[in-house]
């Protein structure tokens, strides 16, 4: 089916251009082409960064939903066009495309345009940072999160299950708030699927660290919305959360469907918010004594509902707050999935040179035949075509990055399945990605799907070999 066209915000005399998942630019306004003094041919199908001037290029990247940045359009004559640049995204749920709007300048401010060049250099320096931090971290949590897995699921304990799970709980709070900085630094857009409302708030009102408040849940029949679910738990637990540090006794949940839109309601009997905070409440760090916890996750939050077609607003009154959840409806040709669950088996190859994590991997991958290889000259010795049914390759080899050496060992088995391991967050369509079928994002922290993946990799290199 032929990607929608979203109605584009900007000015009658703004140049728009419709852009797909490739940057590839599919449609544009005449108004477009007439500013540029191009046809049609010229630009349909041509990547939208030949049409930015070299300096902007790197900033297209870097656009994030909403944000106005100063561009340079290159016209056919050669001379360079000063535009406001926006980006509106697509959704591959919905089949639509992503909307670029471009206002034509009089005359730019050029100190607007250097404050915006720092905040974008800042950025990268932040991402960078950022990047490194969490690939350590992820690291470490994983030497946590998978061996409490493991324990909890051998051990019938009641007393070591509690402790268990409370660790459990901690780390993957920890592993999220590092997931939901890294999409707020780099605004990358979710996969987005169908969830129930109410079997999700029964996920997240039993959960054993929202202690001393009573929720009470009161919600009509709901059609399923889009979003992401361990995302919406944790920004449905934060809510909770800071309800019980500003003092709430009980947070009241109500919903209503109305057309294509579903809003939920988070209401709390605490301290409420003081006017002054209420209207900066969604920028990052604002916060007050009574609501420590809302610094970053309210920020972090409403981006992340933003970018799934949804928001979130707060209001406040002596009696407590309420915060709204607008969230978008499903599409019905959209189902809510039930996954199968295969048992992975045969040989794998492990590639990573951090022990902890190597033995903490091993032992996810129980039910395989496992070998390790902490350096890339120990890969080499242990690998032989044929023989490996899966290979696993961490990213951040200390002796030469992980694609290099997947490259290496593809070219020798071009048909044996190939994952790479890593604690960066990494798009599918990063070039570093290129030699690997999929990947597996440390640190781990749903073994079920995990394990799926490595079976899926198995059975691809099975049928690849029964050709």
């Amino acid at each position: 089916m032929k990607p929608a066209l979203l109605a584009s915000p900007g000015h009658k005399n703004s140049l728009i251009f419709w852009v797909d998942e490739q940057m590839h630019v599919q449609h544009a306004n005449d108004t477009a082409l007439s500013m540029l003094g191009m046809e049609s041919a010229d630009v349909i199908g041509k990547p939208m960064a030949t049409l930015l001037v070299a300096g902007s290029r790197k900033r297209l990247e870097q656009a994030r939903e909403g944000q106005r940045l100063l561009m340079e359009l290159c016209r056919a004559d050669g001379q360079r066009l000063w535009v406001a640049y926006s980006v509106q995204p697509g959704s591959r749920e919905l089949n639509t495309l992503s909307t670029h709007t471009a206002t034509p300048l009089e005359s730019p401010d050029l100190g607007e345009l250097l404050n915006e060049r720092i905040q974008a250099e800042r950025r990268n320096i932040h991402d960078e940072l950022f990047g490194s931090i969490s690939h350590n971290v992820n690291n470490l949590l994983t030497t946590i999160l998978s061996p409490a897995q493991l324990l909890l699921k051998n051990t019938h304990d009641p007393q070591v299950r509690e402790e268990v799970s409370e660790i459990l709980q901690a780390t993957q709070r920890a592993r999220t708030l590092l997931r939901d900085m890294y999409r707020s630094v780099r605004c990358k857009p979710e996969p987005l699927e169908p969830l129930s409302l109410a079997s999700l708030l029964s996920d997240v009102t039993v959960n054993p660290m929202v202690r001393g408040v009573q929720v009470q849940l009161t919600l009509p029949l709901l059609p399923p919305v889009l979003g992401v679910s361990e995302g919406l738990k944790t920004i449905l637990f934060a809510l909770l959360s800071n309800a019980a540090e500003a003092g709430a006794k009980t947070v009241n949940i109500t919903a209503h469907h109305k057309n294509d839109r579903v809003e939920l309601l988070v209401a709390d009997d605490g301290s409420g918010i003081d006017a002054a905070l209420l209207a900066r409440l969604f920028e990052p760090f604002s916060t007050t004594k009574s609501r420590v916890g809302a610094g970053l996750s309210l920020a972090t939050s409403r981006s992340r509902l933003m970018g799934w077609g949804g928001g979130l607003s707060a209001s406040s009154t002596p009696a407590g707050a309420t915060f709204t959840l607008n969230l978008q409806t499903a599409p019905a040709s959209l189902s809510i999935p039930v996954r199968a669950q295969n048992k992975p088996q045969r040989r794998v190859l492990l590639v990573e040179d951090e022990p902890i994590v190597a033995s903490t991997l091993k032992r996810v991958f129980s039910l395989c035949s496992v070998d390790i290889a902490s350096t890339v000259n120990q890969a080499f010795q242990l690998f032989s075509p044929g023989k490996y049914d899966v290979i696993l390759i961490s990213l951040a080899l200390s002796e030469m990055p992980g694609n290099k050496l997947a490259t290496y060992l593809r070219d020798q088995d071009s048909k044996v399945s190939m994952l790479m391991l890593t604690g960066w967050r990494i798009s599918i369509d990063d070039p570093r990605m290129r030699p690997f079928e999929d990947r597996i994002q440390k640190p781990i922290g749903n073994l079920v799907r995990v394990r799926q993946k490595l079976s899926e990799a198995i059975q691809r290199t099975r049928e690849r070999r029964s050709q």
